[in-house]
C-alpha cells in the first residue's frame, strides 16, 4: 500500500478519503472508504478500500490490515 500511495502522490495534486464508514465488533474496527485523487492530467482517481484494526487490551492498535482491488491501479498506469 505504501508504494502505491507514493506513486499516487507523484501523479496527483490532491488526495482525500471520502465516504468513510466505521463499524466496531468486539476488539476490531472495520473502516470502509474511497480514496480519491485529482491527477496532474486533470482526471480523477477513485479506489474503494477497507481497513481492519485489531485493538489490544490496553486500547492500542495491535494489527492493521488494508485491502483494495489492485485492478483499479491499472488506470494509474495509463497516466504514468
Amino acid at each position: 500500500m505504501a508504494a502505491m500511495l507514493g506513486h499516487l502522490c507523484a501523479l496527483s495534486t490532491s488526495r482525500n478519503c471520502e465516504d468513510r464508514r466505521i463499524t466496531t465488533v468486539g476488539s476490531q474496527a472495520f473502516l470502509q472508504y474511497t480514496l480519491t485523487a485529482v491527477l496532474h492530467s486533470g482526471g480523477r482517481f477513485r479506489m474503494p478500500a477497507m481497513m481492519r484494526l485489531e485493538i489490544d487490551s490496553d486500547g492500542l492498535v495491535a494489527r492493521i490490515e488494508e485491502y483494495f482491488d489492485s485492478r483499479v491501479l491499472d488506470s494509474l498506469a495509463e497516466v504514468s
